[in-house]
Formats: structure tokens, sequence, C-alpha cells
């Protein structure tokens, strides 16, 4: 297998469109900003800065993945799973940060009226 090089990966890089580059550059500014967890395992809560796109795909895809939490950077999934430990754990391995988590209750399930 051959090793790849940091001139290697910038030259690929450079050849990539304008778009892809920015989307390359968002995602390491992101990952930049990434916050360790803290000893206690609880996540910190991410910073969404428009949750609208991920609202809109849980209300088109909401039968499809009833019971399960999902991840997703705007209206991409990122990872899904009836457990949310395998959820964070993917989240972890993507890298990514400010995405949405959230569970997408069974469609028979009761009305969550707060308390």
């Amino acid at each position: 297998m051959a090793q790849t090089t940091a001139e290697l990966l910038l030259a690929e890089i450079a050849a990539l469109p304008s778009e892809e580059r920015a989307k390359l550059r968002a995602l390491l500014n992101r990952q930049a900003t990434t916050i360790e967890t803290p000893p206690n395992g609880f996540i910190t809560p991410f910073d969404t800065q428009d949750s609208s796109p991920s609202l809109r795909w849980i209300e088109e895809h909401q039968a499809e993945f009833a019971g399960q939490y999902v991840a997703l950077d705007g209206d991409r999934l990122v990872a899904h799973s009836a457990d949310s430990q395998e959820v964070i754990a993917a989240v972890r391995a993507s890298g990514l940060n400010g995405l949405f988590f959230t569970l997408i209750p069974p469609a028979d399930a009761p009305p969550f009226a707060g308390f």
C-alpha cells in the first residue's frame, strides 16, 4: 500500500473543485473546535447553527426511523440505531461537530406532555 504524504494529500486537495475544498475547510474547522468528552462520559451538547434542515429530514423520514436515535448533519443522516451509544460512537468516529441528535419516537408513542 502506498504511503500518503502531506505533499500528495495537498496536491489532491488542490485538484478538488472549489465547492469540495469549501466542504473540506468547513469539516476541518468543525473538527478543530471539537470538544473532548469529559471524564463523566456525558457529551457536551452541540450547538447546531440552523436546525430547520434536520427537522425537515425528521418529518420526511420519521416513519422509516421510528424508535431510533439519529444523528444528522443538516439534512444528511450520519448515524442511526435503536441504541443511543452506537450512534454516539459513530458520531465520535465521524469527527463531526454541530450535529443534530435525537430520538424519533415510535408512531404509536403517546405525545410528550412535558414535566
